[in-house]
C-alpha cells in the first residue's frame, strides 16, 4: 500500500505493470486496475497501452509478446500469451472480472470524501475487489495507491482491519515526522530518519531533521506553504502528511475544549446569554445515505476566567424522513397560560417521551429548539435545508426562533456572537472563517445533557 505525494499511480498502473510482464512473471500476468472514476481509469489504461506500443518498449521487449488485435481497446487489452490489463472504476460491474494482480489507484473522489454514504459505497466496492476478484488468492497481489483523505477511507480500513504482516505499508509524508517513521520489509527506510549507511540516528539528530521535506528540489518551502494555504489544515494533513487529521484537530483545536464539571455545578449548564442551533439536514430514513445532524451552542461568561466562552449543549445525528407520523399532544402535554418555566419543560418532556420515536426531521428539530430554548436556528442552504426552512415557516412561524425565515447561505456575517459562527462552521461547513476572533477566545466547551439554566 503506497501513500505519498508523488505520482505513484503512474508507476503502479502504467510502468510497474509492464515491468511485471517483462521481468518477473512474464507477459501472461493478468492485471485488474481500478480508480474512483471511469475517466481516470481509462486515462491510466490508455497511457499504459501507449507505453507498450512505443518504439522504445518494442525495441527492448517487443519480441516477447504482442497485443491481440481482437482485444485491444482503451479499457482492456490482452497479450498473445494470455496476459491482460482490464480497467474498471468504483461502482462499475465486477461480474466475471479478476486478476493475478489488482492495482487500485485513488479509489476515493475528493469531492465526495466527506459523505459517509460515498465512503461506504467505495468501501463496499473495495471489499468485493479484495475478497472475490483474485484469480489465485494464495499467490495474487493487491496494490493500493492513494493519498489519505479521511480516517475512514480505504487505507484507513486496511490499516485498522488487517493483521500484522498482511500488508506492506509504504508511507512518505511531505514533512518528516519522526513519530511515524516508515520502514518496510522490502528494505526501504525513510532516509530522512537514517544515516547514509541506513542505521538509525541519535535522537538529537532526528529532532533536527523533524519537518524535513520529502522532495525539496520540487516541493520547496514556498511551494509547500502555497499548497497548505489552498488545501487548508484538514486536507493538508491527509494529502500531504498522510494523516487525515491535523495534530490537535481541524476547525476546533482540541486544546480549546474543556469539560464542564456537572458535579460542581448542580448538573446544570451555565447561565447563557444566547443560544444557537445549527442543522445540516438530509430528511431521509435510508441509512445508506447521509444522516441529518444538529448542534446547539450557548454563550456564557466563564466564572473563573471572567471571559465569554461557548458551550456545546446538545448534538444528535439521525436518519429521519422530512415528517413523521401525526402525533397530537394529549391535554396534559399542552403548555397552559400561567404555567411556570419548569411546568412547561415537563409538559414538553412528557410529549417527547411518548412520541419522540415517531418524529421526522422537522418535528425533531423543533423539539430540540424548544428543549434548549434557542434564540436562532441556522439551516444549511441545500435542497433539504430549503425544504426544512419552508416547513418551519409554514408550521411554526409563531415560535419566535430567529432562523426560521430563510436558510443560511454561504456566509453569515457578524452574528450576535461567536456561537452562531461556530455552530454554523461545525454543522454545515458553509462559513469560511469564524469572524476575527483569536484562537484563545474560541474554547472551551462541554458535553453535558441535563436541565436548562438561563
Amino acid at each position: 500500500m503506497f501513500q505519498n505525494v508523488g505520482n505513484v499511480g503512474v508507476l503502479a498502473e502504467r510502468i510497474w505493470a509492464q515491468r511485471e510482464r517483462s521481468y518477473l512473471k512474464g507477459p501472461q500476468v493478468k492485471f485488474l486496475c481500478g480508480s474512483y472514476g471511469h475517466s481516470l481509469s481509462m486515462l491510466n489504461s490508455n497511457l499504459c497501452r501507449r507505453l507498450i506500443l512505443s518504439g522504445w518498449y518494442q525495441r527492448l521487449w517487443g519480441h516477447r509478446f504482442t497485443l491481440r488485435q481482437d482485444q485491444n481497446t482503451k479499457l482492456q487489452f490482452d497479450t498473445n500469451v494470455g496476459g491482460s490489463r482490464i480497467a474498471t472504476s468504483v461502482g462499475g460491474s465486477l461480474l466475471g472480472l479478476g486478476g493475478d494482480i489488482v492495482v487500485l489507484d485513488d479509489p476515493h473522489d475528493t469531492a465526495g470524501i466527506e459523505s459517509q454514504a460515498d465512503r461506504e459505497a467505495v468501501l463496499r466496492w473495495w471489499s468485493e475487489v479484495s475478497s472475490t476478484r483474485l484469480n489465485d488468492p494464495k499467490n495474487a497481489a493487491i496494490v493500493v495507491v492513494m493519498q489519505r483523505l479521511h480516517e475512514e477511507d480505504v487505507s484507513g480500513k486496511i490499516l485498522s482491519d488487517s493483521a500484522d504482516g498482511e500488508w506492506v505499508h509504504y508511507m512518505v509524508p511531505m514533512k518528516y515526522d519522526s513519530q511515524r517513521h516508515c520502514s518496510t520489509v522490502l528494505g526501504w527506510n525513510d532516509p530522512r530518519g537514517c544515516g547514509e549507511d541506513g542505521d538509525p540516528l541519535d535522537a538529537e539528530v532526528v529532532a533536527e531533521r523533524e519537518g524535513a521535506l520529502m522532495w525539496p528540489e520540487r516541493f520547496g518551502p514556498a511551494e509547500i506553504a502555497s499548497l497548505e494555504a489552498r488545501l487548508g489544515p484538514y486536507m493538508s494533513s491527509g494529502r500531504l502528511q498522510q494523516s487525515p487529521q491535523p495534530k490537535g484537530g481541524e476547525l476546533f483545536r482540541r486544546e480549546w475544549w474543556q469539560l464542564w464539571d456537572k458535579n460542581a455545578n448542580g448538573n446544570q449548564f451555565p447561565a447563557t446569554s444566547y443560544r444557537v442551533a445549527s442543522l445540516d439536514g438530509a430528511f431521509t430514513a435510508d441509512e445508506a445515505n447521509d444522516p441529518s445532524a444538529m448542534t446547539v451552542f450557548g454563550v456564557f461568561k466563564h466564572p473563573t476566567l471572567n471571559a465569554q466562552r461557548i458551550i456545546l449543549m446538545g448534538a444528535w445525528r439521525k436518519h429521519l424522513p422530512l415528517h413523521g407520523n401525526p402525533t397530537p399532544r394529549l391535554p396534559d402535554e399542552i403548555p397552559q397560560a400561567g404555567d411556570t418555566e419548569e411546568i412547561v419543560r415537563r409538559r414538553h418532556a412528557k410529549y417527547r417521551q411518548r412520541v419522540g420515536n415517531e418524529w421526522g426531521l422537522v418535528e425533531q428539530v423543533r423539539a430540540t429548539c424548544q428543549n434548549f430554548d434557542v434564540d436562532v436556528l441556522l439551516i444549511e442552504k441545500a435542497a433539504s435545508g430549503i425544504s426544512v426552512a419552508q416547513e418551519f415557516q409554514r408550521l411554526y412561524a409563531t415560535d419566535g426562533i430567529a432562523g426560521c425565515r430563510k436558510p443560511v447561505q454561504r456566509t453569515i456575517g457578524r452574528e450576535r456572537d461567536l456561537a452562531a459562527a461556530a455552530a454554523a462552521r461545525s454543522a454545515g461547513r458553509f462559513l469560511q472563517t469564524i469572524g476575527s476572533v483569536a484562537p484563545a477566545d474560541r474554547g472551551p466547551g462541554a458535553r453535558l445533557r441535563g436541565s436548562r439554566h438561563r
